[in-house]
């Protein structure tokens, strides 16, 4: 392989790896921000009963809590009637928790936009190279990067059918240094709002958005090189 195949592959590679960790955390941000995936959590586990809350007042915490996460409000100080008292909704550990929450989807979103533009940088760069001729090895590229990131993504949902609950405790020790993630059900609103069952929803949804998001481009991706190939023979 020439020098010049090897700089034209190592960009469609980086390129798609790039663009494919975009797709990943816009996924997850279609799926963590969706207030209506809350709504329905709500209503299937009958939360509404078990905190001891209004409808539209969970509603509306929930509403705040997105705000909070994308940095739209200064806090998750709020105040509700829960069990027939007026308080604070949130805890000082519950609060604290939610800080470095707040700072991982930041931190998350930044990754997306970066990663976007860098692949958009180097396929524009690509394609002033290569023109036309730029569309098989990136296409390839791009099925090499999603065979080795669905080879990961299937060992990650196999571990996540058999046992969720290890793959949700590994993933607050690799993400957090404290221990403020661990509160309680019977006094605390936060997981009496988001219990273990809701992440596994959420995690199965955001899996299914990023195989439409990904496995689209391979199936083009395939079928060009398929029809490449038969015009060559």
């Amino acid at each position: 392989m020439s020098m010049k195949k090897v700089i034209i592959y190592t960009i469609s590679i980086i390129a798609t790896f790039c663009i494919i960790i975009a797709l990943a955390f816009t996924a997850m941000d279609m799926v963590i921000f969706n207030q209506q995936s809350y709504h329905d959590s709500f209503e299937k586990n009958e939360l509404y009963e078990f905190i001891g809350v209004e409808k539209g007042d969970l509603h509306e915490i929930t509403d705040e809590m997105l705000d909070y996460l994308k940095g739209k409000r200064p806090d998750l100080i709020m105040h509700a009637e829960i069990r027939g008292e007026y308080q604070q909704v949130f805890q000082e550990r519950e609060i604290l928790h939610m800080v470095d929450v707040q700072r991982l989807f930041v931190g998350g979103m930044n990754i997306r936009n970066i990663t976007a533009i860098i692949g958009a940088v180097l396929l524009l760069l690509l394609f002033i190279m290569e023109k036309k001729k730029a569309l098989k090895p990136l296409c390839k590229s791009y099925l090499w990067v999603m065979s080795a990131i669905l080879a990961v993504a299937i060992v990650l949902g196999i571990i996540m059918i058999i046992d969720f609950n290890a793959l949700f405790l590994k993933f607050h020790h690799l993400f957090f240094d404290n221990d403020l993630w661990l509160l309680d059900i019977n006094t605390d609103v936060l997981i009496q709002m988001l219990p273990e069952e809701f992440f596994n929803e959420m995690a199965l949804s955001i899996v299914q958005y990023l195989a439409v998001f990904i496995l689209i481009p391979a199936t083009l991706a395939g079928l060009y090189l398929i029809i490449g190939k038969n015009k060559d023979a």
